[in-house]
């Protein structure tokens, strides 16, 4: 089933991306916890949110650590 992130917690989600596109499992939790999402649903959009960031670069760049 999908959810629909309002749009004040999309603003939210996309500027953390902005500053970390692969945040950890803690931090996962933390994000879930503020802003009332599953761990699983944000990890979902942070999965979802750097495929398409990559399509948009044309590029499949790897996590680089």
């Amino acid at each position: 089933k999908r959810v629909r992130v309002p749009r004040e917690q999309m603003q939210w989600l996309k500027e953390i991306y902005d500053i970390n596109p692969y945040p950890s499992q803690e931090e996962l939790e933390s994000i879930s916890s503020d802003i009332g999402l599953s761990v699983r649903k944000v990890r979902v959009w942070f999965q979802n949110r750097r495929t398409r960031q990559r399509a948009r670069n044309g590029t499949s760049e790897a996590k680089v650590e």
